[in-house]
């Protein structure tokens, strides 16, 4: 075929940008240099704001330097791995620019993880200095002899509030820390040490490990990836002059720190872009939109469920939405019928612009496509990122497909990932050298790009329903149909065992209504079926409806679809009511 078809030859998604952001270079320095330098040019204004306290771009710089100082002090060393096992605070961003100054690599531990897998990601990482949120200590506490912990530095969510308010949360905070002043110090001590002290930046070094990020875990146990000084800063080159902020922008950053996209977006390319950095170190989906109605950000991340629930909320039927400059959803697909009543939800609350929505992965280091303002496509995930290349591949091969053409997703950039740690073998299924001498990330979703550069996703090749007969239906593309009823707010679509033939299994539709439905549930069932039958060919029809209250959610806000694999899976529809 034609190589100039190909979609990384062509790169249609270029007409889009502004040719001084295609040409203009990517920083090559530390996260540290970077978010110092873009510190400069608004050192007075407020950098993060949590919970009523404030901290300004001059003060964050001031504080970053005096923990660099203090780790020194403490014997951390360049190409140490330092644990974090705690959320999105101010110490804690102190914290890990303060280590990447003196080149030590941050390996981030969502909060939520069980004892063993934390133990087990402390260990990979070979730490021993641990950084722990004081409600955490019960996880941790009887392993840290095992682990070779030398340092452990306890955190509380009331460090930086005020008097009052770090009373309140000290009241809540059942856990007993035995603190030591020697192995087991707070995080105020840490700090003290680094008082009046000094300490130069390592030398930039291309390609260095700055932190450890975790996947969601969704094909099994979550690997920690490791993201350079370099590909971070991709992701805010990326940004910066597609998005555009202003002074006092602000940006609601209630993303998991453990993620990539919640220290990519959430805190560094947010930080350098010079918004005031909005920190909820703790979330529930069901408090989207009493945060918004709170802080009134100019720019929001979320993954769709979060939307609907805003659609949903009583506290938005006659709320003004104009302070929004940019709604970005990313993690689960957005179908055209979500899309459409966000829209029209947004639109008639005079948000000026339509969902953002685009398309990440841990190992990219977070989003490499958008749809941002005016750059948008029904149904699409945007396109690929001023400097990623995305294209389509026949799967489990290095050749290249067509524009138009459906095969495997794959990615290319300087936002790629170093490596996963400690696991060559899942690095080398994921991360291959293709004949152009670029290494690529093999997504493992089906895809295709149009001739305008949008990208369309399809769903996981992995990710599918085999009949009896091998016919394979996607439950994406299900799902896209099912969502399109108005009182479903949310669905998942899951393979069960077919009963009525030796093999094969069949698709089902769990379904869940919005809070205020009140019709028949049996009556929802029947028009889901009805408008699969419609919208869906006769092989790949679900046999089954299931409305639920709840749809359980993983801890990065996507649906657990294995959860609801396992729970399902032996789901006799032959006696559905």
């Amino acid at each position: 075929m034609d190589s100039c078809n190909k979609p990384s030859v062509v790169k249609p998604w270029l007409k889009h940008y502004n040719p001084e952001w295609i040409d203009r270079p990517l920083p090559k320095r530390s996260l540290y240099s970077q978010l110092k330098e873009s510190s400069g040019n608004c050192p007075d204004q407020t950098a993060l704001s949590y919970y009523g306290t404030e901290v300004s771009y001059l003060e964050m710089i001031k504080m970053i330097d005096q923990y660099a100082a203090a780790y020194k002090e403490l014997g951390v060393k360049e190409g140490d791995y330092v644990s974090f096992f705690t959320v999105s605070l101010p110490e804690t961003i102190y914290s890990i620019y303060g280590l990447n100054k003196i080149g030590a690599v941050c390996n981030l531990i969502d909060i939520r993880t069980d004892k063993d897998h934390t133990k087990g990601f402390i260990a990979k990482a070979k730490s021993d200095v641990l950084i722990i949120l004081d409600i955490a200590w019960p996880k941790v506490k009887d392993s840290l002899d095992e682990l070779g912990i030398r340092k452990v530095i306890v955190q509380s969510a009331g460090d930086s509030l005020s008097f009052f308010k770090r009373m309140a949360i000290k009241r809540k905070v059942d856990v007993k820390v035995p603190f030591d002043g020697k192995r087991i110090i707070r995080d105020k001590d840490l700090a003290a040490m680094g008082v009046g002290k000094s300490v130069d930046e390592i030398p930039y070094e291309e390609d260095r490990p700055a932190i450890v990020t975790r996947t969601g875990g969704t094909t099994g146990v979550s690997k920690g990836v490791i993201l350079t000084n370099d590909s971070l800063n991709a992701v805010y080159a990326n940004f910066r002059d597609v998005v555009g902020t202003g002074l006092g922008d602000s940006f609601l950053n209630f993303l998991p720190l453990a993620a990539s996209y919640g220290i990519a977006c959430g805190i560094h390319m947010g930080l350098c872009m010079n918004v005031i950095d909005i920190l909820i170190p703790k979330f529930s989906p069901d408090e989207f939109a009493d945060l918004i109605y709170e802080h009134k950000p100019n720019y929001i991340i979320g993954v769709p469920i979060f939307y609907e629930n805003l659609i949903h909320s009583p506290k938005m039927k006659d709320f003004d939405l104009s302070f929004i400059k940019a709604m970005a959803a990313g993690g689960d697909s957005a179908n055209i019928g979500f899309e459409r009543r966000l829209r029209k939800f947004t639109s008639d609350r005079h948000a000026k612009y339509p969902l953002a929505q685009g398309y990440g992965m841990s190992e990219g280091s977070s989003a490499v496509a958008f749809g941002v303002f005016d750059i948008h496509k029904d149904g699409s995930a945007g396109i690929p990122c001023v400097h990623t290349t995305i294209s389509v591949f026949k799967p489990g091969t290095t050749e290249e497909l067509d524009i138009g053409e459906a095969g495997e997703v794959c990615i290319t950039g300087p936002t790629l990932m170093k490596e996963y740690l400690d696991e060559p073998e899942e690095t080398a299924h994921v991360m291959w050298e293709h004949p152009d001498g670029q290494k690529w990330i093999h997504s493992g979703d089906v895809g295709y790009i149009d001739e305008d550069g949008f990208l369309f996703l399809k769903g996981r090749m992995k990710r599918s329903v085999v009949r009896f007969d091998g016919h394979k239906s996607y439950p994406v593309q299900i799902e896209a149909v099912v969502q399109k009823h108005p009182d479903v707010k949310n669905c998942c679509v899951v393979a069960i065992q077919d009963r009525t033939h030796d093999q094969g299994e069949w698709p089902l539709v769990i379904a869940e209504p919005p809070e205020e439905f009140d019709g028949d549930p049996k009556e929802l069932r029947e028009e889901i079926l009805e408008l699969c039958a419609e919208g869906i060919e006769e092989r790949s029809q679900p046999v089954g409806v299931v409305i639920v209250d709840k749809i359980p959610l993983t801890d990065f806000g996507k649906v657990d679809v294995k959860a609801l694999s396992e729970e399902y899976k032996k789901y006799n529809y032959l006696e559905e009511n």
